[in-house]
């Protein structure tokens, strides 16, 4: 809940698209749908929102051990194939995330790094904060 909410607030300060979470089944293909726990699309890509919404430019997936499996390899596959952008996968477990930017890096981030992303121009989460305990 705590990523979702800060892209949003961040998202929506800047204009810079929507951000929901599941339950909200995305359509990738004809007949294949995804329900990622997070996602986002950009305002240049809101033509993709309708009954369902379409292909996400980013797409998060919170690992738990009877999703770890298909999150890392299926839905890894079938976002790439989609043209989802970024593909975040984050492991409360391991206080980890992996960020998945097709076709230029996979950076896998722990304990003192940073999240950035070009979708989200001059934002950052330490994943410290990411992850810290609640209040």
């Amino acid at each position: 809940m705590r990523l979702a909410a800060i892209l949003y607030m961040f998202a929506t300060a800047h204009k810079l698209g929507r951000v929901r979470g599941a339950p909200l089944p995305t359509k990738l293909a004809p007949g294949k749908f995804r329900e990622p726990d997070i996602l986002f699309m950009t305002t240049a890509h809101s033509d993709r929102i309708g009954e369902f919404w379409g292909v996400p430019d980013l797409a998060v997936e919170i690992l738990s051990p009877s999703t770890s499996r298909t999150d890392r390899t299926i839905k890894r596959a079938e976002y790439q194939s989609a043209g989802v952008q970024e593909y975040w996968i984050s492991d409360p477990d391991a206080q980890t995330a992996e960020i998945v930017r097709f076709g230029k890096e996979t950076l896998l981030l722990s304990d003192g790094d940073v999240l950035t992303s070009p979708l989200f121009p001059g934002w950052s989460l330490s994943l410290a904060d990411l992850f810290a305990p609640e209040d």
